[in-house]
């Protein structure tokens, strides 16, 4: 059955007949169409002959599946380690989406300490504290899409290490104008690799998928730029952006009024009339109720009939620049958390990657506990600015990309290591909760109580049972029913 499977015409044969020369026009190719296959790259040193119902003999286009998949290009790959589905994909197009991958998620980062940024009580502009949180969420996205290119095609997927951005921000939109067009030049890099390599399918990916969506960002973003400077002159500060994509300036005092008021007296002094002695030990401490250190400075206030008022006077101005009741080492420990989460989340972004690869194809372990630490990361930040505290990102290093262990087989092997980082959260939020204690903050105990160590534990006794029941099953056919049971809960 396979011989004569082997020697039968395809379907998609082109033929015609042939004449009554013996010696067959097929065989000089001078009336003959081309017998070279469709799908060839080479020319073929053999022919075949087929004869019609009525014994002429036919020539024309012969597609063989069975003999073109013989081929050395068509041969699948035995070893795990090597992808079954790449194809046609040369090192330097892998090379090149691994490294866009890498423009993604810092242009990523930069943004989300933009965010950051603008959402401080002391800039409260919400319009474009959302705008860089959507930009942050949709260049994280970007740079998915490139990581489910490169395992659709065979690649591997390597994270690099992202670089800590600034965290203060005089001129952000026309940062983000020029992170644009820089995303934009990588592109176009990209996409010139590709046609270098002769490799379609990649030109379509960024085309279709990124090429007329980032001009279009770098319209929208430059619009931008240039109502800021026209509408908010050299203050380049905005209280808001509209729903329209219009900006609302923000109204600002004048220096006069400034100064008035920053010297005035506030309605809510409360003051003693001054006895005989001049020092004042009769009075009221001058210190003001808030205060955590001792006032260099004195204020001498007179009534109506001129004379002079000892008391508690309480200055605004001067207040709100305090950050009331957060310290300094609660902020740095908030920031380090952030680090923290933001450097397990970029671990299991790199587990994602290794095991959507086809020749793993564990969709259920591929999907597991990304989605939480983003969720962490957004509440730490908001919490920083909520207190007063001023969000710092700092460098993350790189992660591994290979998962696989001989021993143990890639499942087991990763979910350890995630029980290990879960743990590592665990004991890092409890110094945390040490710093709150320490410092007298409830508010902060509180927050890291409800908010994280109850769920956190949860997470540890979650992943010790899939570790448990991992090591149970072994590297064989289990691993793969354990992958569904993951994929069924998610």
């Amino acid at each position: 059955m396979a011989a004569t499977l082997l020697r039968s015409v395809s379907a998609f044969c082109l033929a015609t007949k042939q004449g009554d020369s013996a010696g067959g026009v097929g065989a000089s190719g001078g009336n003959g169409i081309s017998s070279m296959p469709l799908f060839s790259r080479k020319k073929r040193n053999t022919s075949l002959v087929v004869c019609s119902a009525t014994g002429g003999a036919l020539t024309g286009l012969v597609f063989q599946p069975f003999e073109e998949v013989k081929r050395e290009d068509f041969l699948v790959p035995i070893s795990r380690q090597v992808s079954l589905a790449r194809q046609f994909y040369v090192d330097e197009c892998e090379a090149a989406i691994n490294e866009q991958i890498n423009v993604e998620y810092s242009a990523s980062y930069v943004y989300h300490a933009m965010f950051a940024y603008f959402d401080r009580d002391n800039v409260a502009l919400k319009g474009l504290a959302k705008f860089f949180k959507e930009s942050s969420e949709e260049e994280r996205e970007h740079a998915e899409k490139f990581m489910k290119f490169q395992n659709i095609r065979g690649g591997k997927v390597v994270l690099h290490s992202i670089l800590n951005p600034v965290s203060e921000f005089e001129h952000a939109m026309e940062l983000a104008l020029s992170l644009e067009k820089l995303t934009n030049e990588k592109l176009l890099s990209l996409h010139k690799v590709a046609d270098k390599s002769n490799d379609p399918e990649m030109q379509h990916f960024i085309e279709s998928e990124y090429l007329e969506e980032q001009v279009e960002s770098i319209k929208k973003i430059a619009e931008y730029v240039t109502q800021l400077r026209m509408e908010c002159g050299t203050l380049i500060r905005c209280s808001s952006m509209r729903h329209d994509g219009k900006i609302q300036p923000a109204s600002t005092l004048g220096s006069t009024m400034a100064s008035t008021v920053l010297r005035s007296v506030s309605a809510f002094s409360l003051a003693t009339k001054q006895g005989d002695t001049a020092s004042g030990e009769k009075g009221i401490s001058s210190l003001p109720l808030f205060s955590r250190k001792k006032r260099n400075t004195s204020l001498v206030v007179c009534s109506a009939t001129g004379e002079a008022l000892t008391g508690l006077v309480f200055q605004p101005f001067e207040e709100v620049k305090r950050e009331e009741f957060y310290m300094d080492e609660c902020e740095a420990a908030i920031n380090e958390q952030i680090n923290v989460e933001y450097s397990a989340s970029y671990v299991y972004h790199a587990m994602f990657a290794y095991f959507d690869r086809d020749n793993i194809a564990l969709k259920g372990l591929a999907k597991n506990q990304v989605k939480k630490k983003e969720n962490m990361l957004k509440k730490l930040m908001k919490y920083q600015n909520i207190r007063g505290g001023k969000v710092v990102l700092h460098s993350i290093l790189t992660p591994l990309s290979e998962f696989e262990h001989i021993e143990k087989g890639d499942a087991l092997y990763a979910m350890e290591l995630a029980l290990s980082l879960e743990k590592l959260t665990n004991e890092k939020l409890l110094s945390l909760h040490k710093v709150a204690d320490k410092n007298n903050d409830p508010q902060m105990a509180d927050f890291i109580e409800s908010e994280f160590l109850e769920e956190q534990v949860e997470s540890i006794k979650k992943i010790a049972e899939y570790v448990t029941q991992l090591r149970m099953v072994g590297k064989g056919h289990g691993v793969w029913h354990f992958d569904q049971m993951l994929l069924d809960e998610a």
